[in-house]
């Protein structure tokens, strides 16, 4: 099973778009499964449905920190390195979505019912979510397993 498939059966299984990145990249990462779904459990729908940055970013943006963690020592480098792996995935997601808050994404307010109604009813979760997942896994594994 590739990391795309194990993140969207992790998301269409009950995780959010956050921990479903993560998961899918945590044993590489030497992370318990566990933790991993309980530091990404407040990041989905951009951010504890504040709607914000796109979930699958913030997983992405973990993973991306984690992988620099492990394999860049000096903590300078690192920092520069990660801060330059995020702003080129954010730049690459917005070009190819548009958006890269939740909130365009999915254009609904998931702070309501009648949003998570609207969310559900038209299969957002598949249409939207799924598409933004695989993507950031993708560009994951594109450029960070070189």
């Amino acid at each position: 099973m590739t990391k795309q498939e194990k993140a969207l059966e992790y998301f269409r299984n009950g995780h959010n778009c956050t921990q479903s990145v993560l998961l899918s990249f945590a044993e590489d990462l030497s992370i318990e499964k566990k933790l991993a779904v309980s530091i990404a459990s407040g990041f989905g729908a951009g951010m504890g449905r504040l709607q914000r940055t796109c979930g699958a970013l913030t997983g992405s943006f973990m993973v991306i920190g984690l992988y620099n963690s492990e394999s860049i020592w000096d903590e300078k480098v690192r920092k520069e390195t990660t801060n330059r792996q995020i702003q080129a995935l954010d730049n690459d997601f917005t070009e190819f979505f548009g958006y890269s808050d939740c909130n365009h994404l999915t254009n609904t307010d998931l702070k309501t019912e009648s949003g998570q109604q609207k969310f559900e009813n038209e299969h957002i979760n598949t249409r939207v979510c799924e598409r933004c997942i695989s993507a950031c896994v993708s560009w994951l594994k594109k450029n960070l397993e070189n």
